[in-house]
């Protein structure tokens, strides 16, 4: 389930540190207990400061551990971006359980708007940003326009 924070702003009930960290906010009240949660923080760095209006950047984290086959998204953030922009902050978090493979990368892209596919004038990162579990450091994902 994508987490989407309203404004572009980073979400105040996540301002946790970016340690693994036991979250009550995602279980609770349905007699689970709650979920260990991985924290991932960063930014990500346009070539340049660039104006937008009414754009969603999305920033996902895909597991790539399989060989041959595709890899599996297993957590994704969408966050609203407008006005100008040099580099946008996430935080996605990602349930431990959904962890199963060794091996993840990260991913962002910037689209013009959020019912669109990604299209000329658009961003996306064109490298791999390989992450692990044991990663606390603020990640920073360079976009490229397309």
């Amino acid at each position: 389930m994508p987490q989407t924070v309203e404004g572009g702003d980073i979400c105040p009930l996540c301002t946790w540190s970016s340690w693994l960290y036991y979250s009550a906010r995602h279980g609770g009240g349905d007699g689970r207990m709650p979920e260990f949660m991985f924290t991932i923080t960063g930014s990500i760095a346009l070539p340049s400061a660039q104006l937008f209006e009414d754009a969603v950047a999305i920033v996902g984290l895909d597991d790539v551990s399989r060989i041959d086959a595709p890899s599996v998204r297993v957590a994704e953030m969408i966050i609203p971006v407008r006005g100008r922009q040099h580099r946008i902050p996430f935080r996605l978090t990602a349930e431990e359980s959904s962890l199963t493979g060794d091996s993840f990368v990260l991913s962002a892209e910037i689209r013009s708007s959020e019912k669109s596919r990604l299209r000329p004038g658009d961003f996306l990162t064109t490298a791999a940003f390989p992450w692990r579990r044991d990663d606390t450091a603020d990640m920073l994902l360079q976009v490229e326009k397309i």
